[in-house]
């Protein structure tokens, strides 16, 4: 009987082993998965477009590229034109920027944007490339640790923003304000 019990427990073992094996696999990549299995925080970036967002001279509106960095300090984006990020921000983020990502919204569309969150950023900026900027409301900036903090499980909910016309705005995240500075286009 002892020995019929051992069988029994070394074969669930076994078969215990390859579910959690399989179900590692289905979730790797997944929220689920992150928020698992990750020793990594999540960047977790919601880009919600209005239907007139981005309008050329004749009121059509048209798609918006935004590029979300990683920053290892905040000064150099935060004094950026936005011709100068568009055109050189390597150079002018320069040893500053840990990653760079590129995202296209269209008009009346929304997207999300995940990514692992460097344990070397410091700030996460946002910068909206429209064609006529409102009154330099085209980027945002979040303090990296206050992403990291917030969610459940060492998953972040992240930010979620709203293009509305030529602006960009917060919906959820705290900016930390970088609309000042340099802010020729």
């Amino acid at each position: 009987m002892i020995a019929a019990i051992a069988l029994l427990s070394a074969s669930l073992s076994l078969v215990g082993c390859g579910v959690a094996s399989r179900m590692g696999q289905q979730v790797d990549g997944s929220w689920a998965g992150d928020m698992l299995f990750s020793d990594s925080p999540q960047m977790n970036v919601a880009i919600e477009a209005d239907e007139a967002v981005n309008p050329d001279p004749m009121g059509q509106p048209l798609s918006v590229v935004l590029r979300i960095y990683q920053l290892r300090e905040l000064q150099g984006f935060a004094q950026a034109s936005m011709d100068q990020l568009w055109s050189d921000d390597e150079q002018v983020l320069a040893d500053g920027m840990v990653s760079r990502r590129e995202v296209t919204v269209l008009p009346d569309e929304s997207v999300e944007d995940s990514a692992k969150l460097s344990p070397q950023a410091q700030y996460v900026g946002v910068a909206a490339f429209f064609r006529n900027p409102a009154g330099g409301s085209w980027r945002v900036a979040f303090d990296a640790d206050a992403i990291r903090d917030d969610g459940i499980l060492w998953s972040s909910d992240g930010v979620r923003l709203r293009l509305e016309g030529d602006r960009i705005e917060v919906v959820e995240g705290a900016d930390l304000q970088v609309t000042s500075g340099a802010m020729g286009h």
